[in-house]
């Protein structure tokens, strides 16, 4: 008798179904590779938002720790907090401004740094201060600065013999907080809040 060899072959129902979970498994690893990239771009967004953050910080630690708060610029006593931190340096002929400017709805930190035209006047007197082209901005356009706020202590200059005696007894010093948002879509997640306690070097010397 002939014996007939039978071939195997896939019907075609096995073959939508092997179509069907090679598509599926094609599906999840692409899923998983969109997924690790996007949250290596959120890492990077929040990686460049602290640096950014603590580099206006770093800044400010040091103009505050090398000059004097300009308590004569401010009403007094200073109503904190205040939006606007006005220095001198120590031989008051420089005047040092930070502040909070929004250009195209995105807000930024500036800086500014001014000669005294006056050296007998105040940061706040007019020959002295700063005009919007004298700022630059510390911080890009990668982040947008929502709130930026200085609380100054003591409220009154404690080298002034006219302040109360518990303004004279303590060492000025400046909480410094501002909080930022990405502004790429990619680097979208959570808003970054920086908070800083810096204490003014300068002493008063008979």
């Amino acid at each position: 008798m002939l014996k007939i060899n039978k071939k195997q072959s896939f019907t075609l129902i096995e073959l939508l179904v092997s179509l069907g979970i090679i598509s599926i498994v094609i599906l999840l690893v692409v899923g998983i590779y969109v997924y690790v990239i996007g949250s290596r771009e959120k890492t990077l967004g929040q990686t460049d938002l602290q640096q950014e953050g603590q580099f206006v910080i770093n800044l400010l630690t040091k103009d505050i720790r090398g000059s004097k708060i300009d308590y004569s610029a401010y009403a007094q006593p200073i109503i904190s907090p205040t939006g606007e931190l006005i220095l001198t340096d120590i031989d008051e002929e420089v005047c040092i401004f930070y502040r909070r400017q929004t250009v195209d709805s995105n807000g930024y930190i500036q800086r500014c740094v001014k000669n005294k035209a006056e050296l007998t006047q105040s940061c706040s007197y007019v020959s002295n201060t700063c005009q919007d082209e004298d700022y630059e901005d510390l911080t890009s356009s990668k982040l947008s600065v929502l709130s930026l706020n200085f609380y100054v202590y003591p409220d009154e200059d404690p080298f002034d013999e006219s302040s109360s005696s518990s303004a004279q007894k303590q060492q000025p010093r400046v909480t410094i907080t501002f909080e930022v948002e990405p502004t790429e879509e990619k680097a979208k997640g959570n808003n970054i809040f920086f908070q800083q306690t810096v204490l003014q070097r300068w002493t008063k010397r008979e």
